[in-house]
């Protein structure tokens, strides 16, 4: 792109890109905060990003928190999750409980509608013609920054992600499966001074007509992002 237009911000934490439209991004706004079990996002066509801090919550800092995303009702459910094995039988289960979090949401500027009683603002678009910030588009007065990403496959079960209680982890990619024979989950589990990553795995084996139960730790088998509201 021969030309284009770069806005930079500037707050406590320093200097920061708001949006550059040579690099044919989108920008992102907070368009939720709160705390809650659950948390609705009725405007979401995709599945937008969620941000949880759990730090002091019942259960995050042994099973760790889960989030799950239900399209049918464009709702997340936070969760922790335990192991149950049953006994003299060949099969573990995920026990999801309820359970209540801090949380940010963020939609990129085209999900977002701008405020239409706003009589002026700016409008940047990329050079596909996508809106990737528009001035009229950020529902609440907060904006977000990530101070770290961890890369796939590179903390194991128990290892840090971030040395900072009081961040956001983003878990649209964290997950769960319950099937008739095993298990498998991703968490974070929030630390009084730590967030560390889990995952868990396992199965019967039908050896020969005999079960045999094995279990594994699981890497981060996705990006970890790390988010911090300014």
């Amino acid at each position: 792109m021969a030309f284009g237009v770069e806005v930079i911000g500037n707050d406590a934490a320093g200097t920061f890109t708001v949006a550059d439209t040579d690099k044919g991004l989108l920008g992102y706004a907070v368009s939720l905060k709160g705390a809650g079990s659950s948390v609705t996002i009725s405007s979401a066509s995709k599945q937008p990003l969620v941000f949880v801090n759990a730090k002091g919550v019942t259960a995050a800092d042994t099973d760790g928190i889960i989030a799950v995303w239900n399209n049918s009702n464009k709702t997340y459910y936070f969760y922790s999750g335990s192991i149950v094995y049953e006994p003299n039988s060949t099969d573990a289960d995920v026990v999801l409980t309820a359970r209540s979090v801090n949380y940010f949401i963020a939609q990129s500027m085209d999900e977002i509608s701008p405020d239409g009683t706003q009589g002026y603002g700016i409008q940047l678009k990329n050079a596909n013609g996508d809106v990737a910030l528009d001035s009229r588009a950020f529902p609440l007065a907060e904006t977000f920054y990530l101070p770290r990403i961890v890369p796939p496959r590179t903390v194991e079960t128990g290892q840090r992600i971030s040395s900072d209680s009081t961040d956001y982890v983003e878990m649209s990619n964290t997950s769960y499966a319950d099937f008739s024979t095993g298990y498998h989950y991703t968490s974070a589990v929030f630390h009084s001074n730590k967030i560390t990553h889990k995952g868990k795995f396992g199965a019967y084996l039908n050896i020969l007509g005999a079960y045999y139960f094995t279990e594994a730790e699981l890497e981060n088998l996705s990006t970890i992002i790390i988010g911090q509201l300014r």
